[in-house]
């Protein structure tokens, strides 16, 4: 069973970072979306093909060389790695804080 003053005060005392791990990863879409054109897509295309790379790195990055749209950008970049990693960052140390102040309360 929730017990409701508890839940209310996990809110109350975890507001500010929640505001944090939700800041964060808009602040970051928000650079991306503002960096991309079709100029610095055209910019990567070219560093790839010019070979600057060495092989192994290109063989690291893989499938990504295919993914230089906005939508791609996003997918590899945000939607693979931070959009997991910060919520369950927070679940952690949410749950590990509500764990504390049960055992204590």
């Amino acid at each position: 069973m929730i017990s409701i003053p508890l839940l209310k005060q996990t809110i109350k005392s975890n507001g500010v970072l929640f505001l944090i791990f939700t800041l964060v990863p808009c602040i970051f879409l928000s650079i991306v979306m503002l960096i991309y054109t079709t100029k610095t897509a055209d910019a990567m295309q070219s560093i790839l093909n010019s070979g600057a790379l060495p092989p192994a790195m290109l063989q690291m990055i893989g499938s990504q060389l295919n993914n230089l749209s906005l939508n791609g950008m996003l997918a590899t970049q945000f939607f693979q790695m931070l959009a997991i990693i910060f919520p369950m960052i927070y679940l952690i140390i949410v749950g590990n804080k509500l764990i504390l102040q049960r055992n204590v309360g």
